[in-house]
C-alpha cells in the first residue's frame, strides 16, 4: 500500500436531494454553497460580454438552466452579472486532470462503467446530487461547485455520461458556447440513449477541450470534443477514456503536449480490459484501486476525489467518497422520477439512502 499523504484541505463531501423546478434546485444549492471563484479575466468587460453571449447559447439550447442560475443568484442575493461569468468560466483552458474511465460489456452482456475522478487536492467541493426537476429526467451525479454542473452520473433511463479534461491548443478566438460542466447535465436530463446523446453533442457548441464518455444499457461511445472539431470513437467490447484525444483527426489539437501520463493510464486500462474478471461488479471496483500506473492518485497536488462504478443493464450504481483504495463503494438507489423533499446532508449517503 502506498504512503498516502493527508489532503491539503478539509474536503466538502455533501449530498443534495433537490425537488421542484430548476429555479428551486438552483435556489437550494445557492443557499447551501458559496459561489466558486473563477480565474481572473484580463479584460473584465469583454469577458462579461462573452459570458452574456454564452448565456444566450444556453437559453437557446436548454432554457431551464437559466432558471437554475437565477435561483442560485437569488438565494445569495447576488446581481445577475456576478453569476454570468459561470456561463463561460472566463473560458480558461483548464488545469491538468487525471480522470480514468473504462466501459465494457461483461460476460453476461451487461454494460459496465468504472471511473475515477482525479483533480487538484485543493478542490474542496465534492458534491453528489439527486435531482428530478419538472420536465426532465431524474439524475444522480457529481459536481464540484460550478452552478448547474455535472461531472459524471446516470439518469432514470439508464444513460451514463462523464467528462474528461484534455489539455489542447485552443483557438485564438472563441465563439460563444457551452462550458464543459453543463454538457453532461444537458445530456443526462434530455437523453435516454447513446445514439440520442451523440447526435445532440455533435451539434452543441463547446468552449473547452474534453472527452465525453456516453453509455447506456446496450451501447457506449466517446465524443472527443474541441471548439474547432468533434469526433466519435467507438470500441469493440470496451473503451478506455483518459485525458487525451485518441481519434486520429483530433491529434493535431494537442500541439506539442505529449499527454504521456494520460497515455500510460489508457494503456493500463486497455491491458486490464483485455482480461476482465468476474463477477464484473467486484472487478470494476478493483480496477479503480490500481496503483501500477497509477489509476488511483494520492499526490499532494493531485488526488482521486471520488470514484463510481455502474452496471447500466441492471441499473446499479455505487459511489466511493475519496480514494477507492481507502474507501468503500456504497450502492445507491437508482434515480427515480420524483426525488424526496429538498435537503442537504454532510457526507455522501449510506446504502439505499436515495430511495
Amino acid at each position: 500500500m502506498p504512503n498516502i499523504p493527508q489532503e491539503v484541505v478539509d474536503p466538502d463531501y455533501r449530498f443534495f436531494e433537490l425537488a421542484g423546478d430548476h429555479y428551486a434546485c438552483g435556489y437550494a444549492v445557492g443557499k447551501a454553497t458559496e459561489l466558486r471563484q473563477l480565474p481572473a479575466a484580463e479584460d473584465p468587460q469583454r469577458a462579461l460580454r462573452f459570458a452574456r453571449a454564452c448565456a444566450d447559447v444556453v437559453r437557446e439550447i436548454y432554457p431551464p438552466l437559466l432558471d437554475e442560475y437565477r435561483g442560485y443568484a437569488d438565494a445569495q442575493g447576488r446581481p445577475w452579472k456576478e453569476v454570468l461569468p459561470h456561463f463561460s468560466l472566463n473560458h480558461p483552458s483548464g488545469e491538468a486532470g487525471g480522470c480514468s474511465s473504462l466501459v465494457w460489456r461483461s460476460a453476461d452482456g451487461h454494460v459496465m462503467v468504472t471511473r475515477n475522478y482525479d483533480f487538484l487536492s485543493s478542490q474542496r467541493s465534492r458534491h453528489l446530487l439527486y435531482a428530478g426537476p419538472a420536465s426532465a429526467l431524474a439524475t444522480l451525479g457529481t459536481n464540484a461547485s460550478l452552478i448547474g454542473g455535472r461531472y459524471d452520473g446516470v439518469n432514470q433511463a439508464g444513460f451514463f455520461a462523464a467528462l474528461h479534461l484534455v489539455q489542447a491548443e485552443m483557438p485564438a478566438r472563441l465563439s460563444p458556447g457551452l462550458p464543459f460542466h453543463l454538457v453532461p447535465r444537458i445530456l443526462l436530463e434530455t437523453c435516454t440513449t447513446v445514439r440520442q446523446a451523440v447526435a445532440l453533442l455533435l451539434d452543441l457548441p463547446v468552449l473547452h477541450a474534453f472527452n465525453y464518455l456516453l453509455a447506456d444499457d446496450e451501447d457506449f461511445a466517446v465524443v472527443e470534443a474541441h471548439p474547432s472539431a468533434k469526433r466519435v470513437r467507438k470500441g469493440d467490447g470496451w473503451l478506455a477514456v483518459t485525458n487525451h484525444f485518441q481519434h486520429p483527426d483530433m491529434q493535431r489539437f494537442h500541439g506539442r503536449r505529449t499527454q504521456a501520463h494520460s497515455r500510460r493510464r489508457a494503456a493500463r486500462l486497455e491491458e486490464l480490459a483485455r482480461r476482465p474478471e468476474e463477477p464484473a461488479w467486484k472487478w470494476a471496483q478493483g480496477v479503480l484501486r490500481d496503483h501500477e500506473t497509477p489509476l488511483c492518485h494520492h499526490d499532494r497536488v493531485m488526488a482521486t476525489l471520488w470514484a463510481v462504478v455502474a452496471d447500466l443493464t441492471a441499473q446499479r450504481i455505487a459511489y466511493c467518497q475519496g480514494a477507492p483504495c481507502q474507501g468503500a463503494f456504497v450502492e445507491l438507489a437508482w434515480p427515480a422520477k420524483e426525488p424526496p423533499a429538498t435537503r442537504v446532508q454532510n457526507g455522501w449517503p449510506a446504502a439505499g439512502a436515495t430511495s
